[in-house]
């Protein structure tokens, strides 16, 4: 496996070089406002997170960083934005491992190919995941919302920010695991998913902690399990679906910035470097880390590249085993 992993990072390394090359190099970047577009609904917590990323980059480099949000089809609306994109590097994409892993898997007439369409720039953060329930629920534990679901089946529904995300992974395992079924209600996002759960419409939620945390600060939801593969270091009283007894069920989401195919290689340098100290910054750290989320950077664009060759592998397998589809 290390030979594998070596040789798709030279591999990885040897493609990138040569696209990132393809076009000259500007006498000065930018010189312009970037735009980052990522593929969640406006106003939630992969939204702010990536406003806040980007203003901070923006300060750095001297130029204003906007955030555009194309949300829909599980980040294939977003990643073909910018596939199609000018390769300049004005315009970027905040990928994850939806769009950038899961998806290969999950849609076989995927219209782009992560590798090939796209230039890594960095991994920016990590996104540990919850399973979680409204305080009226009467399940107070994830044993209890199994036998629930044992008892009805069919009948237990969970709410995701979308296809393919580590909370629609993990609902699929997890029901496998317990030979029983519940019903995934997939949203474009966190906001609408977490509004159904607060109502009533929906019986859990599986997302990040950033985007419940206001709910669960203010007593108004439960965390019942950690889909990570270590307990978050924000909530750590609450366990893993692992060590509850279900091993192979631990995903988290990861986000970061790609650029165009073709784009130069010093730019997308300057745009590593830039975003790499804008999410490592002592302010952007401290807030991050106050929502749960991880701080998840990339040595350099190639080893990105070679991260998510790794996750189209893993997570692919994931995808096979959960019998999750893209419908």
């Amino acid at each position: 496996m290390a030979q594998l992993m070596t040789l798709v990072f030279v591999l990885v390394s040897m493609l990138y070089a040569t696209s990132a090359g393809a076009q000259s190099v500007p006498a000065a970047f930018p010189v312009k406002p970037i735009t980052v577009v990522h593929p969640q609904a406006t106003g939630g917590p992969v939204d702010i997170t990536t406003r806040l990323v980007a203003q901070k980059a923006g300060e750095y480099m001297g130029r204003s960083v906007l955030v555009e949000a194309r949300p829909g089809a599980g980040g294939t609306i977003s990643a073909m934005y910018v596939k199609q994109a000018n390769p300049d590097g004005y315009t970027l994409l905040l990928g994850n491992h939806v769009s950038l892993a899961v998806n290969v898997t999950l849609m076989p007439n995927l219209p782009y190919d992560p590798l090939k369409h796209f230039v890594p720039v960095t991994l920016l953060w990590n996104n540990p995941t919850l399973m979680t329930v409204s305080a009226s629920s009467p399940a107070r534990n994830l044993r209890e919302l199994i036998a629930i679901a044992q008892q009805a089946p069919d009948k237990v529904s969970y709410a995701t920010a979308g296809i393919g995300t580590t909370g629609h992974l993990a609902g699929h395992m997890l029901a496998a695991a317990v030979r029983s079924t519940m019903v995934h209600v997939p949203y474009k996002g966190s906001v609408e998913a977490i509004g159904d759960l607060m109502s009533g419409r929906v019986d859990t939620y599986i997302g990040s902690y950033a985007s419940v945390a206001t709910y669960h600060k203010a007593g108004k939801i439960r965390l019942l399990a950690a889909v990570s593969e270590k307990r978050n270091a924000i909530a750590p009283d609450v366990p893993t679906i692992v060590e509850l007894g279900y091993p192979g069920i631990h995903f988290d989401g990861w986000f970061g910035i790609l650029a165009p195919a073709g784009t130069a290689q010093a730019v997308v340098q300057r745009l590593q470097s830039e975003f790499v100290k804008a999410v490592t910054s002592p302010e952007v750290h401290a807030k991050l880390a106050s929502q749960g989320t991880v701080t998840m950077t990339s040595a350099s664009p190639a080893e990105f590249g070679t991260f998510i060759a790794g996750e189209i592998i893993r997570l692919g397998r994931a995808a096979k085993l959960s019998g999750a589809t893209a419908d």
